[in-house]
């Protein structure tokens, strides 16, 4: 109630708004937002643990098929004979 008090004071005095550090603002309305959040249950966080890692067959043909895409993507260099002149 008193927190709401002073922000309407502020509010309507411009030159002591200018004079409050936006840092105290912001500390003092993080700090109320995170308080309601923990009494409202909104700050809930959920951690969900997965099982089933890839075999080792699942990974060797994740590495050939990402083989094949590349050679498919890339072109063939012919090598000729390229000795200098002289």
């Amino acid at each position: 109630m008193l927190q709401q008090e002073k922000m309407k004071m502020l509010a309507e005095d411009e030159g002591a708004l200018k004079r409050v550090n936006i840092r105290d603002l912001a500390m003092s309305y993080g700090i109320y937002a995170d308080k309601f959040f923990m009494a409202t249950d909104g700050n809930r966080v959920t951690i969900e643990h997965k099982g089933g890692a890839p075999s080792i067959e699942d990974a060797r043909k994740a590495i050939e098929e990402a083989r094949a895409a590349l050679k498919a993507g890339s072109l063939d260099v012919v090598a000729k004979d390229v000795t200098p002149k002289e």
